[in-house]
């Protein structure tokens, strides 16, 4: 193992050495960054960031002025389909939407929806008044009723919302079993959902990506403007679903070469559906790293394999 390499494995607490791992193999998957020290250098700037944004208290929705004269035009328009990614200011993204006074139907994976509901309390719009104030309404990505529920809440002038590297979600029509579908995504392939596209297109909701890159999570409502981009259509819907998966990954894929440490899956990226590459990438004398300071076990990045390891010198530990 090189040297530096060695000293920053060193300057790694115990209990990180593991995700570090995961995080590496998922960052070369899809960025083909070979394995370095820049590795070291995207984890600990990923891990800051997640840490920070983490930190901000959004319970009560943004209440500090912003300007975003594309997203206020977005949002000011008829009931749409805003697409974005866990990346930059992610959590602060349907809230701004929300803060230009227009209320909000955001899809949220059946784990995090009870500690969301409970978060964003005070913001929670109210079902049975639709002339109330602006306002979130939350819903489970894997509810078998979630399109009837976006059709009652788009005729009620709601926007939907949904994050597109979420894993979980309702099948849609033509993918009953709700499989997830492989798209490229700059130098790999991930597992996604493209049922809120066909959705969309049956409730004819335009669709908009939303992407946000602030080096800051905070800059993300205090002067930085939201990239923002609307999906051509499509009269078939099937050729807009797909045609608009592609578009979305590759638009987002560009801002992610820019920003690799903006994108919070990379920590986790592998728990959801193992990314993959083309094997011509990946020197095979890099592939195994440890997952413990003590070295008994290593992980093969190419293949997410762990592995119990004898000697650690061996292979070149």
């Amino acid at each position: 193992m090189d040297k530096k390499i060695r000293e920053h494995y060193g300057s790694l607490p115990a209990e990180s050495w593991e995700e570090f791992a995961h995080f590496s193999a998922n960052l070369q998957h899809i960025l083909g960054i070979p394995f370095s020290l820049r590795h070291f250098q995207e984890y600990t700037a990923c891990r800051a960031y997640a840490r920070r944004q983490a930190g901000l208290d959004l319970r009560a929705g943004i209440t500090v002025p912003f300007a975003d004269r594309n997203l206020a035009r977005l949002a000011t328009g008829p009931p749409a389909m805003f697409a974005s990614f866990h990346f930059g200011s992610y959590r602060s993204v349907p809230l701004r939407i929300l803060a230009l006074g227009r209320s909000v139907c955001v899809v949220l994976s059946r784990d995090v929806l009870a500690k969301y509901s409970r978060y964003y309390s005070a913001l929670l719009a109210d079902p049975g008044d639709p002339d109330g104030p602006a306002g979130l309404l939350l819903l489970e990505a894997e509810d078998p009723s979630l399109f009837f529920k976006l059709r009652r809440a788009a005729r009620r002038g709601m926007h939907a919302f949904v994050y597109a590297d979420g894993a979980r979600g309702a099948a849609g029509p033509g993918n009953e079993q709700g499989q997830l579908i492989s798209v490229e995504l700059l130098s790999g392939r991930l597992g996604a959902r493209s049922g809120y596209l066909d959705f969309a297109h049956m409730l004819d909701m335009g669709v908009h990506l939303l992407l946000d890159s602030a080096i800051q999570p905070q800059m993300g409502f205090q002067g930085q403007e939201i990239r923002a981009m609307t999906l051509p259509w499509d009269s078939d819907r099937r050729r807009f679903a797909e045609r608009s998966l592609g578009e979305i990954f590759r638009s987002f894929g560009r801002s992610l070469r820019q920003f690799p440490h903006l994108w919070e899956p990379l920590l986790y990226l592998h728990r959801q559906g193992v990314p993959t590459s083309a094997l011509a990438g990946w020197k095979a004398e890099e592939r195994l790293v440890p997952l413990d300071p003590k070295m008994h076990w290593g992980l093969d990045r190419y293949t997410f394999r762990r592995y119990m390891v004898g000697d650690p010198a061996g292979f070149g530990w």
